[in-house]
């Protein structure tokens, strides 16, 4: 089978939101696009320092095609601070197929 390109199954819409409701630039979008169904997924946002700060989807069969957001809150709902985050995107299936992708996401207020 020939690789997968990353950009074709994961595709960042904007990579720096500005989480103040102002209706621009409120959530980052992903968009994926997997060959076949099957796979379960983790979208976690880590901090600089690599600590987990959001779980947006947790060992989930997803389809073949999707979008996922995230607002700029942690798993406690709190606004995370201004600053470089990472969106890591595990993608596993039943025949031991794994994927894994890395997109940074700045986080920018408006003053």
């Amino acid at each position: 089978a020939a690789p997968d390109n990353a950009d074709d199954l994961i595709h960042l819409l904007s990579d720096r939101i500005s989480p103040d409701d102002d209706g621009y630039e409120d959530f980052a979008e992903l968009q994926y696009s997997l060959p076949e169904e099957g796979y379960e997924a983790n979208f976690t946002i880590f901090d600089a320092g690599g600590l987990p700060v959001r779980k947006i989807i947790k060992y989930q069969l997803i389809g073949t095609e999707g979008t996922v957001r995230w607002d700029g809150e942690s798993d406690e709902g709190a606004r995370v601070r201004p600053g470089i985050y990472i969106l890591f995107v595990e993608l596993f299936n039943a025949e031991g197929d794994v994927k894994n992708f890395k997109r940074t996401i700045s986080v920018v207020r408006r003053f």
